[in-house]
């Protein structure tokens, strides 16, 4: 063992420096430890021959320990019997754990083996520590013998250990899985980085697109005959706004009295309703002009005390309420409906113009394009925050510590 071990340290001098394509990692892996672990199995079928020697040994020593007279026969029959069961739960344990060393037959094999002596050693050494003070008492020599022979075997087994530790092959599997991992990482993180540039490219054209768009909009709506039927609408419905307000102002000063008067009718409730919420929209909606039979009634209940109001508040909506007439109301639905009929025809001249049609299809397009855009935006933070998780630099960096360890070879991944 002691020249094999002087060996494995010696090739450990030597290191040598390779490029290796990541794609070949795993043959040129297996072709670089192939050598060393047959040398390695070869060492151990050795090794495997002086375990069982000296487990056979160690099974004659205690056949020896378990058929040992005391030399003092004087001793009293008390501590004889005491001597007779400590030895045979000396011999019990030791040999239940002798049955448990079996050396493997692989290399592959030895770090559970290893692991499994060691646990049973410990288990071992505590649990015949009392027994075995007690034999050293009786039998010296006889229990000398068998300990000499349980640490023989720890010792090759932990020497081939050692020279199994010093090959590198402790961390062979992890090796192994560390180029499937680096191989499949690299692969990952390429794609991330290729799929990552495309959206990045994506965002630039649909940027200049959008830009683009953004141009020809500003660029049709600063057409001639468009921007004058623009002004005309924008006329249209300051002319309306100014009715709106015209209209809203009597009925702003019958508003108290409509309210109250909302509380005690039932037939004119909804009609009320209506005009309170917005004049000029309720008389628009009233062609037969039915809110005058609503004024009477509300004019009749002021006039019977059914609506309470102030002597000053009454008499101004008593006055409104005469101003309210069919003439005025149908004044002002006449001039709305005029104002309304204008502003339709010169929605519907606006509407046909092309270049409202081309207003309204590139502003469709930069609503595709804007959400296109976002999408990638959500892509290209996707795959910047998948990125982020493949840490490739350290695991590559661990990968190359343990192939020097195991090949003597100063690895360039290329």
């Amino acid at each position: 063992m002691l020249s094999f071990l002087k060996r494995i340290f010696r090739k450990e001098q030597s290191i040598s420096q390779e490029k290796v394509e990541l794609t070949n990692l795993s043959p040129w892996f297996d072709e670089k430890t192939a050598p060393k672990i047959d040398e390695l199995n070869s060492e151990l079928a050795k090794v495997s021959q002086r375990v069982l020697a000296e487990k056979q040994q160690t099974i004659q020593h205690l056949d020896t320990l378990n058929k040992a007279e005391l030399m003092n026969s004087n001793i009293p029959e008390r501590a004889k019997h005491y001597m007779k069961g400590n030895r045979e739960a000396y011999h019990k344990k030791v040999s239940l754990f002798l049955d448990k060393i079996q050396p493997p037959q692989k290399i592959e094999d030895l770090p559970v083996f290893h692991s499994v002596v060691q646990k049973e050693l410990k288990e071992l050494m505590q649990g015949t520590a009392k027994s075995f003070q007690i034999m050293q008492e009786f039998f010296a020599n006889e229990s000398r013998q068998v300990m000499t022979s349980i640490g023989n075997i720890e010792r090759e087994i932990n020497a081939f250990k050692q020279a199994f530790d010093t090959a590198g092959l402790d961390v062979l599997d992890s090796t192994k899985n560390l180029i499937v991992d680096v191989q499949t990482k690299t692969k990952l993180k390429k794609a991330l980085e290729t799929d990552l540039e495309t959206r990045k490219k994506e965002k630039e054209i649909f940027s200049s697109e959008l830009k683009q768009l953004q141009e020809d909009i500003e660029l049709l709506q600063k057409d001639r005959e468009l921007n004058e039927i623009k002004d005309k609408l924008k006329q249209t419905k300051a002319k309306g706004e100014e009715v709106r307000e015209r209209i809203a102002l009597p009925f702003s000063v019958i508003n108290p009295a409509l309210r109250k008067f909302e509380r005690i009718t039932y037939r004119h409730r909804v009609t009320v309703q209506k005009y309170i919420e917005s004049p000029l929209d309720a008389l628009m909606q009233d062609l037969h002009l039915g809110i005058l039979k609503t004024l009477q009634d509300l004019e009749k209940s002021i006039l019977n005390n059914r609506i309470d109001l102030r002597d000053k508040k009454r008499d101004k909506t008593l006055e409104v309420l005469k101003l309210l007439t069919k003439e005025y109301l149908g004044s002002f639905l006449s001039e709305y409906g005029h104002i309304k009929k204008e502003q339709d025809k010169l929605i519907k001249q606006m509407n046909a113009l092309n270049v409202i049609q081309l207003l309204k299809e590139k502003k469709e397009r930069i609503k595709t394009f804007e959400n296109n855009r976002i999408d990638i935006e959500r892509k290209i933070d996707l795959f910047s925050k998948e990125l982020e998780k493949v840490h490739l630099l350290e695991l590559e960096e661990k990968l190359l510590g343990n192939l020097k360890k195991i090949t003597n070879t100063q690895v360039k991944i290329v």
